[in-house]
């Protein structure tokens, strides 16, 4: 039987935790008709949660207290940062031991609020003053384990994840609250993946990639969404993994301006 452990904060530093990139891909799929188009990332880190939206079209501002190497990332500290007038919304992994506080500042400045936490957010009394006076809206829980997310810089064994996470989702355009609803992020890619194939065959492969950005349309040519199927290279969001960790994943070789759109695609959208 595997026990839950948890690191001693003194080991924790900065809690930084970095989100795996299903988290994200998940959320662009369930709260497809409430995010704003302009998003604050105030726990950006190395990205995993901005470069997805930005790839989806969203605006993305993003900022951190530590620099971990993301490009225009500001760093501030976001409990001590100001407002920003044009942030229609938050969505941010926030380390946890802080979680409650940038709740708090995050709603009083924002209409919108997505936090990806522990299920177990939802408990201990003394978060219940906190939940009686801000009710989410919406709670999408991961009914399948989400990919362990290990420390920055963790150097142990990657073990796989004992824990369940949910986004935590505040809308003020919300008037029903407290909704409790649950998501597979391996269902929702295969439907991502599916629709994708679909409309990628019905437009054909001449739309460039930044027309494919306008219209939001995935950055994947029919040819290699056709080699997902096919098996023969690995789906969009394994792909993320390779080129973190620098194998990177090839394009089957379909000529060469289609070759360099795809590995202009950031993952989970692309598979270079």
């Amino acid at each position: 039987m595997r026990i839950q452990s948890s690191h001693q904060h003194a080991d924790r530093g900065l809690d930084a935790y970095f989100s795996p990139p299903e988290a994200t891909a998940s959320l662009l799929r369930i709260e497809d008709k409430y995010l704003p188009k302009c998003i604050w990332e105030p726990a950006a880190g190395d990205g995993a949660i901005v470069r997805p939206l930005q790839d989806a079209g969203f605006s993305v501002i993003a900022s951190d207290i530590v620099d971990y190497g993301l490009d225009g990332c500001t760093i501030v500290d976001y409990l001590k940062a100001k407002p920003i007038r044009e942030v229609q919304g938050i969505v941010t992994n926030p380390p946890y031991k802080l979680a409650i506080q940038f709740a708090e500042k995050a709603l009083r400045e924002a209409p919108y609020l997505a936090l990806l936490l522990r299920t177990n957010f939802l408990e201990s009394t003394a978060r219940l003053p906190f939940f009686h006076k801000h009710q989410p809206a919406r709670i999408w829980i991961s009914s399948r384990r989400l990919p362990m997310m290990h420390r920055h810089r963790w150097q142990g064994p990657r073990a796989p994840s004992n824990t369940c996470f949910a986004w935590f989702v505040w809308d003020e355009r919300s008037k029903q609250k407290r909704i409790i609803d649950w998501f597979d992020w391996k269902e929702l890619h295969r439907k991502w993946v599916e629709r994708t194939y679909s409309r990628s065959r019905r437009r054909g492969c001449e739309l460039s990639h930044s027309k494919r950005r306008e219209q939001r349309l995935p950055p994947l040519c029919p040819r290699c969404i056709s080699a997902i199927f096919a098996g023969s290279i690995p789906l969009p969001l394994g792909a993320w993994s390779a080129t973190r960790s620098g194998n990177r994943a090839k394009c089957p070789p379909i000529g060469q301006r289609v070759e360099a759109e795809c590995a202009d695609a950031f993952p989970p959208y692309g598979l270079c």
